[in-house]
């Protein structure tokens, strides 16, 4: 009959529209299980490092200064190093060495890094030379020194020998290493300019102080004169 008719039609249009709700919910993801949060790789905690040098000052071309580093959280055994020494001159060692060739101060810097972060930290030490004037500690002898290199040239003058006579100008010269005694000079015979007087030959052998204001050590001369304590000061 024409009412059954209706409401087969009726019951098709309810079906029709419950699978087109159904079709639209699928689509835009509705129903389906929460999808699981992504993992969040936790931050590694800032790294750091610190840097010492086992010396703060020293000689030209003969003071070895050297470097370390303390690293904090960077990876162990997958440390780089990269130090820059300030005069040009770079490293990749974890604990070079570095002689400066060239009086000054310098700001030592390293960058560490393990591939994921990475630290800077910077360190300063101080580079003398010998050139310019020195006194002894008993006011008779001076020293005017030039430093080139390794090498050291100059005079040396003696405001009043024993014998009363002043030797003025007399030359001197030698070298600067990092052994011990860092500083060897030899006075050769030095003859007075008027009178038959000679100034007999000296060595010098001496150290400089921490802050680079002071020699130390000792003078050899013939017999009967011996070895005795040579002690200068920046004039």
């Amino acid at each position: 009959t024409g009412t059954n008719r209706t409401r087969q039609r009726r019951r098709i249009g309810k079906c029709f529209g419950l699978l087109l709700s159904l079709a639209v919910v699928a689509a835009c993801g509705g129903g389906e299980s929460p999808t699981a949060p992504t993992p969040v790789t936790p931050t590694p905690p800032p790294a750091s490092v610190t840097v010492t040098a086992r010396a703060s000052s020293g000689l030209q071309a003969a003071t070895v200064f050297a470097f370390s580093a303390q690293t904090t959280n960077l990876t162990a055994g997958a440390v780089t190093y990269r130090w820059d020494f300030g005069d040009g001159a770079t490293s990749t060692d974890a604990a070079p060495t570095r002689v400066f060739s060239t009086a000054g101060r310098y700001t030592v810097v390293l960058t560490a890094s393990d591939g994921r972060q990475s630290a800077r930290a910077e360190t300063v030490v101080t580079v003398h030379a010998l050139t310019g004037g020195w006194i002894s500690s008993t006011g008779r002898t001076t020293m005017q020194l030039t430093q080139s290199g390794t090498a050291v040239t100059g005079t040396v003058s003696l405001t009043a020998s024993v014998e009363g006579n002043a030797f003025p100008n007399c030359p001197i010269s030698g070298s600067v290493r990092a052994d011990a005694p860092v500083v060897v000079l030899i006075r050769p015979v030095c003859r007075h300019a008027t009178l038959n007087l000679q100034l007999v030959q000296g060595e010098f052998r001496m150290d400089l102080d921490a802050e680079g204001q002071a020699l130390s050590g000792t003078i050899t001369e013939p017999a009967p004169y011996g070895t005795n304590p040579a002690n200068f000061r920046r004039q």
